[in-house]
């Protein structure tokens, strides 16, 4: 995928995430049973990536964004990360989002 494409499928993503209503906050404690089975192979157990590729989320690395941007990414798939929407809702995304966001090391900010 372009460069382009990749962002104009970002931009419709946020688009219709804007346009629903407003998601709710993700729960961390329901988000660790689904980070540890569908996002730990890559990023860790404890947010250490395993994969060079992979963001390491125990410094913080995109978990800065925004929680919409962040549901698309996970949802429609990003680099090499392969699209979970057919396997989790965007309520369950949204939960593994707040369980990852937990395993930053003191220090790095939470933004949003």
């Amino acid at each position: 995928m372009t460069r382009f494409g990749f962002a104009l499928a970002v931009c419709a993503g946020l688009m219709l995430l804007l346009a629903s209503p407003a998601a709710r906050a993700g729960d961390p404690v329901a988000g660790k049973k689904l980070f540890v089975a569908n996002c730990a192979a890559c990023h860790g157990i404890e947010g250490t990536a395993v994969l060079v590729y992979a963001p390491s989320f125990a410094r913080g690395e995109t978990l800065d964004k925004h929680d919409a941007a962040l549901i698309v990414s996970v949802r429609d798939g990003i680099y090499r990360m392969p699209p979970l929407g057919g396997y989790l809702t965007e309520s369950q995304i949204a939960d593994a989002i707040a369980y990852a966001r937990t395993l930053r090391k003191s220090g790095n900010a939470a933004g949003r």
